[in-house]
């Protein structure tokens, strides 16, 4: 799980005067990514069926 720091952090890369859209894009996709690292870790891989 990411820490509120991490966020806050990781928050600066989006423009001056964000939309609401668009953080709730980025916090999304910053707990995507912490999830696919701590399934990383743990060697849990989901496989595309196509």
């Amino acid at each position: 799980m990411i820490t509120k720091t991490e966020l806050i952090n990781s928050l600066e890369s989006l423009p001056e005067n964000p939309t609401y859209d668009q953080v709730n894009d980025h916090i999304v996709f910053v707990e995507k990514v912490q999830k696919g690292l701590e399934d990383s870790e743990k060697d849990i891989l989901v496989q595309n069926k196509k």
